[in-house]
């Protein structure tokens, strides 16, 4: 019971320091919360390319060569080639409609009625699975091509790892965007709470001469810290849910180009609790270590 009631003293205790300073409070806030919602937004906008990237109409195909005209030999091809990981369907196109659409689409109908033999070999269109990583592709192109009934394999890679290297950089820049701001946020509370113990210096040292522990004394600066990760996740949370709600009609309008039409995702429930939750804790654990670390400077002092 003695110590729910020393939890509960510093926790009033710190809630008490906050509306104490609430033009200090509201501008720690508006900090935590605009570095949190930077790599908020960039992993929502990861979210939505992956889903709208997965909606478009194009799929990475490998087309397939084949030099032989027996029937047997071709589905003997298909069958091993469909049985590939990352091969989601195989399409046969015979040489007689590669032919007829050909012509069709040059308007050369009499130059193809004079040909004495058909030119076009049998070919398999490969299309791949959208979760299959590009250095499979070029797996697959290099597996293709050694097998003995095939003559060449086709393969335009431009778009695919276009989209590929956009989903990387997005999700790096995301990352890595996130460990600075993370540094940040630790960085900014541990100076609030420096403020906080160098404004309550004389308490302090009252309270260590009449025998009160470190731990005592720091709880109600550990849960000044974890009420600002909270407050200021909350925050930025907000700010996340503004942008979202301004960019959604040029979200829609630029898919909408693209002849695409989704509904823009956002944070899930689980990952908009666990932003205020884990920075509350990473605030905490940056509260506690720099309490710790300026009283462990005060005791030799008395």
């Amino acid at each position: 019971m003695s110590w729910l009631l020393n939890h509960q003293r510093a926790f009033r205790l710190a809630l008490l320091r906050l509306l104490q300073t609430p033009f200090a409070t509201l501008f720690t806030l508006l900090v935590v919360g605009l570095a949190l919602s930077l790599p908020s937004a960039m992993y929502v906008g990861l979210k939505n390319l992956n889903h709208w990237l997965g909606h478009l109409p194009i799929s990475p195909e490998i087309s397939v060569f084949t030099q032989t005209d027996d029937p047997a030999a071709l589905r003997t091809l298909e069958q091993s080639i469909r049985g590939e990981a990352g091969v989601s369907a195989v399409r046969l196109i015979r040489r007689e409609d590669a032919l007829k659409t050909l012509a069709q689409q040059l308007n050369i109908n009499d130059l193809v009625d004079g040909l004495a033999r058909n030119p076009l070999p049998h070919t398999l269109v490969v299309t791949l699975g959208p979760d299959t990583p590009p250095d499979r592709y070029s797996q697959l192109q290099q597996k293709f091509a050694a097998l003995p009934t095939v003559l060449a394999v086709q393969y335009d890679a431009a778009l695919n790892q276009k989209l590929h290297a956009l989903r990387q950089l997005v999700a790096n820049a995301a990352l890595g965007l996130g460990f600075l701001l993370a540094i940040a946020i630790t960085a900014v509370v541990a100076n609030t709470i420096r403020l906080q113990i160098l404004t309550q210096r004389d308490e302090i040292e009252v309270s260590m001469l009449i025998g009160a522990t470190d731990a005592y004394i720091r709880r109600p600066f550990m849960y000044f810290g974890l009420l600002q990760g909270l407050l200021g996740g909350l925050t930025a949370l907000l700010l996340l849910a503004g942008f979202s709600w301004l960019t959604q009609p040029y979200l829609a309008e630029f898919t909408q180009s693209y002849g695409n039409t989704f509904i823009p995702q956002s944070l899930s429930l689980s990952e908009a609790i666990a932003l205020p939750v884990c920075t509350a804790a990473l605030a905490s654990l940056s509260a506690h270590i720099a309490a710790m670390r300026h009283l462990h400077r005060m005791r030799p002092s008395l």
